[in-house]
């Protein structure tokens, strides 16, 4: 996996956000390389799908295109989004891991990386990554009838945005790359 862009904002505005990845798309479609690869939103459903939901319709404008948005919702709306609760989170994690252990996962070269503030970007998702844990919180501790394991990254005025970014897009982007009717779709419509 290779992080060809990163753009982030601490910003809790909705129109501030919108800008933000507006400009990040524009930016990649502006790069010739990417220019027809097939973007694939993941956008996390957690709170709401009609948040979810109005970021796939601003991301999805026609100057955009293609643009696939997954979906975990079984029902027959088919809302935008997918979930990031505990059992996710582990899935996710343990897949950047093997990853990372393997060297598979690195940033592109500094010319090519697609961000309005790169340094600032990587050196918060580093931040992030170091803050990022998985503890055991036993029964006892918090009332419940069996052990959990809780992730979490966010802490001391951190949050875990651009963390689970990265592991949803590794582990969507390879769920995605591996989905056969993607890829007869991507071959039918000459997508990269």
């Amino acid at each position: 996996m290779q992080i060809v862009g990163v753009d982030h904002t601490r910003s809790h505005k909705p129109d501030e956000v919108d800008q933000m990845l507006l400009r990040h798309l524009i930016k990649i479609r502006q790069c010739s390389v990417y220019s027809r690869s097939a973007i694939v939103l993941i956008i996390e459903a957690n709170l709401s799908w009609i948040v979810a939901e109005g970021v796939a319709k601003l991301l999805s404008r026609v100057e955009f295109q293609p643009v696939v948005v997954l979906s975990e919702d079984s029902t027959p709306r088919h809302r935008a989004g997918v979930w990031t609760g505990e059992y996710e989170k582990v899935v996710y994690i343990d897949t950047l891991r093997q990853y990372m252990n393997t060297g598979h996962v690195h940033w592109a070269k500094e010319d090519e990386f697609i961000s309005d503030r790169p340094v600032a970007v990587r050196e918060e998702l580093c931040k992030q990554m170091m803050a990022y844990r998985r503890e055991r919180k036993e029964p006892a501790q918090e009332g419940w009838n069996q052990a959990k394991t809780k992730i979490f990254g966010k802490a001391h005025g951190l949050q875990d945005d651009l963390m689970m970014a990265l592991q949803m897009s590794l582990y969507w982007g390879l769920t995605k790359l591996g989905d056969p009717d993607f890829a007869a779709l991507r071959n039918a419509r000459g997508w990269n």
